[in-house]
């Protein structure tokens, strides 16, 4: 009789460590989807740096009365690191 108790408490603790494994596997989902989110943000937020440094040269440029040829890059076009243009 009390091996079959024993049991029963040993299969309890048991099946708490795997709730316990599951609520951290949940916790790690939810932080990694977080961790998602915000590099997406850094993403954002560094080409919108290069933007504004883009702006800045561009008036820079002006201030000192130098013209460029600017031509925009059509829609549906990328500009690669050689600068030469290919569809997406």
């Amino acid at each position: 009789m009390e091996n079959i108790e024993k049991k029963k408490i040993i299969n309890e603790e048991i099946e708490k460590l795997k709730k316990e494994i599951l609520q951290n596997e949940d916790e790690i989902i939810k932080i990694k989807k977080d961790q998602e989110k915000n590099n997406k943000k850094i993403a954002v937020r560094r080409n919108n740096i290069e933007l504004l440094k883009g702006k800045i040269a561009l008036k820079e440029l002006e201030k000192r009365e130098i013209a460029i040829d600017f031509k925009p890059v059509p829609e549906g076009e990328v500009i690669t690191e050689n600068n030469q243009n290919e569809d997406v």
